[in-house]
């Protein structure tokens, strides 16, 4: 699936940018991950918050948060 932008949503007010990305990930797994980006200073300065879940060929899943992937992925 690689990464998708998707259209930006606003929560309460305030403007997100949403992206869903895959990837390989270990023996038969694939990484799936959600991420809400909000702009501070547009393009330079933001935060992000992301979900996400490993899933396998058995249909067994693993959820994972940012740190998760701070930790193992190296990004977002």
């Amino acid at each position: 699936m690689g990464w998708e932008d998707l259209e930006p949503v606003k929560i309460r007010r305030k403007k997100y940018y949403p992206a869903v990305w895959s990837q390989d990930h270990g023996d038969d797994e694939v990484l799936l991950v959600v991420q809400l980006t909000k702009w501070h200073v547009p393009q330079i300065i933001g935060t992000t918050d992301c979900i996400g879940l490993i899933k396998n060929r058995m249909n067994r899943t693993i959820d994972v948060d940012a740190l998760w992937l701070m930790h193992h992925i190296g990004y977002p």
